[in-house]
């Protein structure tokens, strides 16, 4: 799955919690798994998509909603992962494949605008676009 070892950490630390606390009785080992997975991944800021994890492990997508649904009300903290509008921009000029220089102009304008408060209360991926949109 090409994860990190800070991702890999994390899971591991998660797990450990969730089984110490005897807290998903009921739920398969596949589930507890992929949720762990999905969680670690975004706080360490490596996302992966969700039909990527079910790939490698024999959990429905259903079952891994639930499961990361009680694991979220168990552990609110840890899903407290923050989205940044200059990664998302980032991310963004990566995929158009625009040029370095314009990729950090994008990102600098997209923090400036969230420093500023220019743009309070917008969602990331809205701040990320007016950004890109002001360099290019």
């Amino acid at each position: 799955m090409n994860l990190k070892d800070a991702c890999i950490n994390k899971a591991y630390e998660l797990y450990k919690q969730i089984n110490a606390n005897n807290d998903l009785r009921g739920r398969t080992v596949d589930s507890r798994v992929a949720t762990v997975i999905f969680m670690a991944s975004r706080l360490v800021d490596q996302s992966k998509p969700i039909e990527k994890i079910l790939q490698f492990t024999e959990c429905t997508k259903q079952e891994l909603s639930r499961t990361y649904k009680k694991v979220k009300e168990l552990f609110p903290e840890q899903t407290q992962a923050r989205m940044m509008a200059s990664k998302v921009a980032e991310s963004c000029c990566n995929t158009l494949k625009l040029p370095m220089d314009i990729v950090q102009a994008c990102k600098q304008t997209a923090d400036n605008l969230q420093s500023l408060s220019a743009m309070e209360g917008k969602r990331p991926q809205t701040v990320a676009g007016v950004a890109i949109m002001m360099v290019i």
